[in-house]
């Protein structure tokens, strides 16, 4: 053995990857050999990091120093996981933390740049008492001269002190200490998902802590374990405000398939902190006019302009508008008005110079009556077979558009006999509206829509025949106008007018049952190719029993199965 400190074996936050104590090492290829590296003071971040008490007898951990943040006071931390500065809960306040951490230095404790502060607890679940978390994340308190006070991330420079929310599909970067500058996308939202983590470090992973309100970030590759505390950040897209790239979320967790981060917001309010921006950077601007008119010529005047920017502006006399201080670069713009179809226009931005931007928008063809294309059951929770009884509607006028803020009102019978009346409930945004019966008992249900009131529309008496009998048909079940109908195809215009909001309140109905089939890690929501919102099943293993007790929808939204492998801290 060449060097004492080597009866240790050093491991990235959980013990994926060790140093043997007989001094052979085990190589892993990155692209984060800069991020693993002692850094001359002051510090960038997305650098080597952690606690330097996370030791046991033969294994040290390190993770991830993520990003610079502040208090009310102007106090500035080291945003990081939980797991990573305070020891999964073991901490005290006041612990130091190094750069780079103890996985990199040979489980050596120098290079101290920070003492711990503060952390949200995970909690963890025990037998069946399973406790939710929003997030891992903990701050530590910096030395003064050690960390860049502009925030700077390797690879990625200073971020702006604004965030964004994240959204299927969006472009997203992260800076770690094993993987290094790695680039993916968000491919599900809202996801709940059991995470396992290590009682000490280098143990196995094996008390569970479930998280909800999570994304999903791919490709696999995108993280590894020692990269959780890095911050996620946009790509491709930055703050209009100052040109600089804006937070996004936490990562903390993965597997082969998939990264795990917690929503940035969440993080940043239950430590009571803010991004630590680096300043504006100087980005070329141009601007964008033009004329708004319809499709006789007439200006419109009053219409609306929105820039993917975030920019906007109005028409005035004459239909003109203009949109300065326009970052350059390709544009999306989209011209609207009351009683027109919305159109957008890509145009290209240049510096000091006015692009042009004109709109002929088309007139939209007024509805005059409203339907009901589909009627859906569901059941869930309740007392033994009992379980609650779900009718969902949805309203659409004559042109297939959603109908919301229409009063909805049915007539249900069981068994052919009367069973219950539904007044008054207002459709939402997406023309969806429920009514629900506790503890209703198994039978066979049909409702009736008895009337659909909105102002400027009359009810046309429209709706699918449905009978449903619980206890035996398809949990969920839909019942939906046929093809040879003048809304021929109405089940698929009832899945599109599903938001995620709505998906979202779906998919929290059906979690715990989901949750308690055996080999089922997690759920969460995306898209489908054509942009329809899905709700995804996380699977530990390739498993035919579980598949077959997973329905090929729920309420009508499609589901999709992904085997992620089992989730793990990082």
């Amino acid at each position: 053995m060449k060097n004492d400190v080597k009866i240790f074996r050093w491991v990235l936050s959980i013990a994926f990857f060790f140093v043997l104590a007989c001094g052979q090492t085990v190589l892993w290829a990155d692209s984060g050999l800069l991020h693993q590296e002692t850094q001359t003071r002051p510090i960038e971040l997305g650098t080597s990091g952690g606690n330097v008490n996370d030791r046991s007898s033969i294994y040290c951990c390190s993770g991830t120093l993520g990003a610079l943040v502040e208090d009310g006071n102007g106090i500035r931390y080291i945003l990081s996981n939980n797991h990573v500065l305070a020891r999964n809960n073991q901490a005290a306040i006041g612990e130091e933390i190094n750069q780079p951490g103890m996985i990199d230095q040979q489980c050596g404790q120098s290079g101290i740049v920070a003492q711990l502060s503060d952390f949200v607890p995970i909690l963890y679940s025990k037998g069946r008492t399973v406790k939710l978390n929003e997030v891992d994340a903990a701050i530590a308190q910096i030395r003064d001269g050690f960390i860049d006070p502009t925030g700077s991330i390797i690879d990625i420079g200073p971020i702006s002190d604004n965030t964004v929310s994240a959204y299927v599909g969006q472009l997203v970067q992260k800076s770690g200490r094993t993987t290094g500058h790695t680039s993916g996308s968000i491919s599900a939202v809202d996801v709940t998902v059991d995470i396992g983590y290590s009682k000490d470090c280098g143990s196995a992973a094996n008390n569970i802590a479930r998280f909800v309100n999570q994304l999903r970030i791919t490709p696999g590759t995108f993280s590894a374990g020692g990269d959780s505390g890095a911050l996620i950040v946009e790509s491709g897209t930055v703050d209009p405000q100052n040109g600089l790239p804006r937070a996004v979320g936490l990562l903390f967790a993965g597997s082969s398939s998939s990264t795990i981060a917690s929503p940035i917001a969440p993080v940043l309010a239950q430590l009571g902190v803010t991004m630590v921006g680096g300043g504006s950077t100087l980005i070329p601007l141009g601007s964008i006019s033009g004329q708004i008119i319809d499709n006789q010529g007439n200006a419109l005047s009053g219409a609306s302009v929105d820039a993917d920017t975030g920019q906007s502006t109005s028409t005035g006399v004459g239909g003109n508008y203009i949109l300065d201080n326009v970052p350059a670069g390709d544009r999306t713009v989209t011209a609207s008005a009351t009683g027109f179809q919305a159109s957008p226009q890509g145009v290209v931005v240049t510096e000091g110079n006015q692009s042009t931007a004109d709109f002929a928008l088309t007139p939209v063809t007024l509805a005059t009556s409203s339907l009901v294309p589909c009627v859906t059951y569901a059941s869930t929770g309740g007392k033994d077979n009992d379980r609650h009884l779900l009718i969902t509607l949805g309203v659409e006028d004559e042109l297939g558009n959603p109908v919301p803020g229409a009063q909805a009102d049915i007539s249900v019978t069981l068994d052919g006999s009367f069973y219950a009346d539904g007044t008054g409930a207002i459709t939402d945004s997406q023309g969806l509206v429920s009514y629900n019966a506790k503890n209703a008992s198994n039978g066979k249900y049909a409702t009736t829509v008895t009337a659909v009131i909105k102002d400027g529309l009359s009810f046309s008496g429209i709706f699918p025949v449905n009978a449903w009998t619980k206890g035996i048909d398809p949990n969920p079940d839909s019942f939906c106008l046929d093809g040879t109908s003048p809304q021929s195809d109405n089940a698929t215009r009832q899945k599109a007018l599903q938001s995620l909001d709505t998906v979202r309140e779906i998919k929290s109905r059906h979690s715990n049952e989901l949750l308690s089939i055996p080999g089922i890690i997690g759920h969460g929501i995306s898209r489908s190719a054509d942009g329809r919102p899905v709700i995804e099943i996380y699977l530990e293993n390739e498993n035919a029993e579980t598949r077959a007790r997973i329905p090929s929808n729920l309420e009508n939204v499609p589901v999709r199965v992904l085997v992620t492998g089992p989730f793990t801290a990082f």
